[in-house]
């Protein structure tokens, strides 16, 4: 080793006076050539094992973002499915809440009804037991009448003698004139009777038989819902989870109908025709099949009466859902 620090590699050293005095040998060169390079080397490698420590968190970390983002994706996905089931079930609570209140107007228009009749009731007892009471008063002048025309007929058979047989034979007569015209005036009153009988029960008749469809239809109404909730029971729930959902919106706008459509895919609903609904929706169901979820939105203040709105999403879920339709080939027979 020399004075510099660095080692003799050199081969020849025995004419090592003749060449120090020239230039630095070949040999020194390269050695400081070679240990520069091994250092670059060195600090290369340290270098790449950083870079790859870096790569690897980072890699990590990609990994790590894309699991959150997959796992944030299928939240979103949860949610919406349950919000879509969400807005349906409100939907059914808002038209049963309809019925509800129809419900409750019926039994206060039959409370008015039976409130009303029991007046009619009472007026008419109030007449009749008027007319009874002139019917008695009539009785009375009639046997005051009667009593006088027996007293005077007393006084004339006491009076005429000499004509007690014409008197007897008129008397017979006179009686048999008195129990005709009777026998006809109670004929008559008893039709007059039987008459206004016949009208009110036939009156009644009529309002029971008004009272009897009211019944029918709310009966009918109530097998729907039944039958709905049977089929709830007894087959898988309905649900959006892996359908393509098209959501109808249903309302009365200043008395007019309104209808929204939100097709599969669109951010949103278009105002459309009862017929062009049907069209849209009849391309979604050739198109998607048992994969089309329709949703009926009833809005809180639609403006509709629960027959509209519960008419409007029956025929519209029977036609065009997955799941009545699924309904309509398992029951062919119950199918509305």
């Amino acid at each position: 080793m020399d004075s510099g620090g660095f080692i003799d590699l050199r081969m020849d050293r025995a004419n090592e006076g003749v060449e120090d005095s020239f230039w630095p040998s070949f040999a020194d060169i390269l050695s400081v050539i070679v240990m520069i390079f091994m250092l670059a080397m060195v600090i290369l490698l340290l270098r790449n094992l950083e870079l790859v420590e870096q790569l690897r968190a980072t890699m990590a970390a990609e990994r790590e973002a894309a699991a959150m983002a997959q796992n944030t994706s299928r939240q979103k996905d949860e949610i919406a499915t349950a919000l879509s089931e969400t807005e349906t079930e409100l939907s059914m609570l808002r038209l049963q809440l309809m019925r509800m209140d129809e419900i409750k107007d019926d039994l206060q228009q039959r409370l008015a009804e039976r409130d009303r009749l029991l007046s009619l009731a009472e007026d008419e007892r109030q007449r009749l037991e008027s007319g009874n009471a002139a019917l008695s008063d009539r009785v009375v002048n009639l046997e005051r009448d009667a009593d006088s025309l027996n007293r005077e007929l007393r006084s004339r058979i006491a009076a005429t003698t000499a004509l007690t047989e014409n008197n007897q034979r008129l008397q017979q007569d006179f009686r048999d004139a008195s129990l005709s015209r009777d026998e006809a005036e109670k004929a008559l009153r008893e039709l007059r009777l039987l008459h206004a009988r016949i009208s009110r029960e036939l009156s009644q008749s009529k309002e029971l038989t008004t009272l009897a469809q009211q019944d029918l239809d709310r009966e009918k109404g109530r097998y729907s819902e039944l039958k709905v909730k049977y089929d709830k029971l007894v087959r898988p729930a309905r649900t959006s989870r892996g359908k393509y959902v098209a959501d109808v919106v249903f309302s009365k706008v200043d008395g007019k109908e309104r209808i929204e459509l939100r097709r599969p895919g669109d951010d949103t609903p278009h105002v459309l025709s009862a017929s062009e609904m049907d069209r849209e929706l009849d391309a979604l169901k050739n198109k998607y099949g048992k994969e089309l979820y329709v949703k009926v939105i009833i809005p809180k203040d639609s403006g509709l009466s629960y027959n509209e709105a519960w008419s409007f999403t029956t025929r519209v879920l029977t036609q065009y859902d997955y799941y009545y339709q699924e309904n309509a080939e398992n029951n062919p027979t119950d199918a509305p």
